[in-house]
């Protein structure tokens, strides 16, 4: 969607889809992958980025949640083309609900340095950031991409199973789940 936004705005886009690097795999070597973030799969994706951002010479290298992008792969870019790199995250790397206790955020958080600009959408991210080498750090608030968040017209089958009261729209886990559970409890 930002991608489409920047488009729409008359950039030249061009996509590398970061996720492609674990598609095709068992899942079990996928979730290995995102563990450790070494091997074949994590080397061939920051190979792969390097040598589309050598081709392509961009003005800016936008990674969205760069969890596998590394920071010696982001120093050669900057070498290379001049880009400005520009790193944003809907996510808390330094948060409670860091998945795999911030396991999966390491090769992030070494990189952070590397990016010229974060966009974190939580208040308490940016000082998070800044300790941790990010030099601009911007709080960016929510926002939707009403060719895709829009309502369904009435009568619509697609809508029928999400006709409710209240809505949740985020990732499901346990606490979460018992917090929603005792706010129906209460009524």
């Amino acid at each position: 969607m930002r991608g489409s936004a920047l488009e729409q705005l008359g950039c030249n886009v061009v996509r590398f889809d970061i996720g492609r690097a674990l598609n095709g795999v068992h899942r079990l070597s996928a979730a290995v992958a995102l563990r450790f973030q070494r091997g074949g799969r994590v080397a061939r994706l920051n190979r792969n980025l390097f040598r589309i951002a050598r081709t392509e010479n961009p003005d800016i290298v936008w990674i969205d949640k760069g969890l596998l992008v590394r920071k010696r792969t982001l120093e050669r870019i900057r070498e290379e083309t001049g880009a400005a790199l520009v790193h944003y995250n809907p996510d808390d790397p330094f948060g409670c609900h860091s998945w795999g206790a911030g396991l999966a955020w390491r090769t992030f958080v070494k990189a952070i340095s590397a990016y010229d600009v974060h966009f974190v959408p939580r208040t308490e991210n940016v000082e998070e950031y800044r300790s941790r080498g990010g030099r601009k750090v911007i709080r960016f608030h929510r926002g939707y991409d009403p060719s895709v968040h829009r309502r369904l017209p009435e009568g619509s089958r697609r809508r029928e199973p999400y006709v409710s009261e209240v809505c949740f729209a985020g990732a499901r886990e346990h606490e979460r789940e018992g917090r929603l559970a005792l706010m129906v409890e209460k009524g």
